[in-house]
């Protein structure tokens, strides 16, 4: 050892090794990785995205215009000095969730495909009940509709609907004001009153 231990110190030696070590310190902290989080306030789920780029300022458009999409912000803190908010940074990325929302397409045609999410075929079952009207046909699903009564084309409101042969609705030209209903008719008490006016009661 080339010292020795009893001997003292300045306070220049001191303010000197304390200034180096509070150096030593603030490199430390400088080379840290910068945080990341996302910043929940900025993250959200746009069902019909519109990029615009003061709102996403930074980032390039993701072109998904119109689509279903997850918006990630994430926010870069420095460790150095993580209350100023100047060296705070947010990116953004852009999550096409068109396959995960938009799952169900339809196309014209009697196609054989029911649903179709992505490419893949959907299996459809079709319930047993009896009088299902849902069939399986070679090209795909059938509605048998020819149980149901058809409506009548040219009806005339107020008309009383009555049934043709076929059991299909027709106006049947009665109006329905100009029938007579059980509130028309008098009871048996109160014709057997009149009579007894008219004729006197019975022996």
């Amino acid at each position: 050892m080339a010292y020795d231990l009893n001997d003292t110190a300045t306070i220049n030696q001191i303010k000197t090794l304390a200034l180096r070590v509070k150096s030593e310190i603030e490199g430390a902290v400088a080379a840290l990785p910068t945080e990341m989080f996302l910043d929940q306030t900025k993250t959200q789920f746009v069902s019909s995205f519109s990029f615009n780029s003061t709102t996403y300022s930074g980032a390039t458009n993701p072109n998904l215009d119109g689509k279903p999409v997850l918006v990630l912000a994430v926010k870069g803190v420095d460790n150095a000095d993580p209350t100023n908010t100047s060296k705070q940074t947010v990116t953004y990325s852009f999550l096409d969730m068109q396959t995960l929302v938009d799952t169900y397409t339809a196309k014209a045609g009697n196609s054989a495909k029911i649903l179709n999410i992505s490419g893949y075929e959907i299996e459809v079952n079709i319930s047993a009940a009896a009088n299902n009207s849902i069939t399986v046909q070679n090209d795909g699903l059938h509605v048998d509709i020819s149980g149901k009564a058809d409506k009548v084309a040219s009806a005339t409101a107020g008309h009383v609907a009555s049934l043709d042969a076929n059991g299909n609705l027709q106006d049947s030209g009665i109006v329905a004001t100009n029938i007579l209903t059980t509130a028309n008719l008098a009871t048996d008490a109160e014709f057997n009153e009149m009579l007894t006016e008219v004729f006197g009661a019975a022996n």
